[in-house]
């Protein structure tokens, strides 16, 4: 008997290892199906607009029921649908789905106005009207946001428009304010630009000026926020970023910028000024300012290096 228990023991103790090494194992497949989830399905704006919907949902029940379950008030179990439509997509929108036509189903039995016969029937026809509204609802705010896009976008660079720009600086300044958050505004513009559509033509100038956004896209971080404030002129904002490291940014744009308008037939540069939220201002005018004033003062001291060099060739 003591034997056979020290043979048990024995063999728990060898399986231990293999047992800790699948449960490692089903940890690591779970963790990767729940992010798969959370990036697929439910990512943060899905999840949000369903609570939200669900919310409006729970107010229009309880308005529903003080007011003894109106007939007329139907109509307002769309209004979660539509939320969770424009702010979540069809996934949230879907989800709503399924949740009002359960719910609604119910409201009508308790109101009396259905049979117990026709639940199935009565939740069907309704998930299936309201699958043709999410569709109408989602196809209709995704119209409005390409036409917003196009409102706000440049249509030659791609960049943001000068007013898009503007808006988007004075919330990042508003959030700095409140957060007390770190910003940096880049002013910067082609260098010789007239004497390059002079020369080359505005065509050339217009390819230019994409191949620098394009570079400066593919360079600063994912989350800087690119604008053409006119011409030739680009304004950057930079969150939770610090000028040195800005600074390191643009000069890698400028190198790849200038190797790729030297394949273009003539090589081009830029020049960039900037501003930090709070040290240099804490209004969008004021850092626009100062970040036009460190270019201009990094312009004349790139003119005397150039100068420099011409003299001692």
């Amino acid at each position: 008997m003591f034997a056979d228990r020290r043979v048990l023991k024995e063999n728990l103790k060898k399986a231990e290892p293999i047992v800790q090494e699948v449960l490692e194992r089903l940890g690591l497949r779970l963790d990767q199906f729940v992010e798969w989830c959370q990036d697929t399905y439910f990512n943060q704006t899905t999840v949000r607009a369903m609570i939200h919907g669900t919310l409006i949902l729970l107010l229009v029940i309880g308005v529903d029921r003080l007011l003894n379950f109106p007939v007329a008030l139907r109509v307002a179990y769309l209004a979660p649908l539509f939320y969770a439509t424009q702010h979540g997509g069809k996934r949230a929108g879907a989800m709503m789905i399924a949740v009002i036509s359960v719910v609604g189903t119910f409201v009508d039995a308790k109101a009396g106005m259905i049979a117990e016969q026709s639940f199935t029937l009565n939740f069907c026809l309704r998930a299936a009207i309201l699958t043709g509204m999410m569709f109408l609802v989602e196809a209709k705010e995704r119209k409005f946001q390409q036409t917003l896009e196009l409102a706000t976008t440049d249509a030659l660079t791609g960049a943001k428009n000068r007013m898009a720009i503007e808006q988007t600086a004075t919330r990042e300044v508003e959030k700095c304010l409140l957060e007390n958050g770190r910003l940096v505004l880049a002013m910067l513009d082609c260098d010789k630009f007239k004497t390059l559509n002079d020369t080359y033509g505005h065509a050339f100038g217009d390819q230019v000026l994409k191949t620098l956004v394009r570079t400066l896209g593919r360079t600063v971080n994912s989350s800087t926020v690119i604008g053409r404030n006119g011409g030739d002129e680009f304004l950057l904002l930079f969150p939770d970023t610090r000028a040195h490291e800005v600074a390191h940014q643009l000069e890698r744009a400028m190198a790849k910028f200038s190797d790729s308008t030297l394949v273009m037939g003539c090589a081009s540069g830029f020049s960039y000024g900037l501003a930090s939220f709070e040290s240099d201002g804490v209004t969008v005018a004021a850092l626009m300012e100062a970040a036009d004033k460190d270019m201009y003062l990094r312009k004349i001291a790139k003119t005397h290096v150039a100068d420099d060099v011409l003299l001692t060739a």
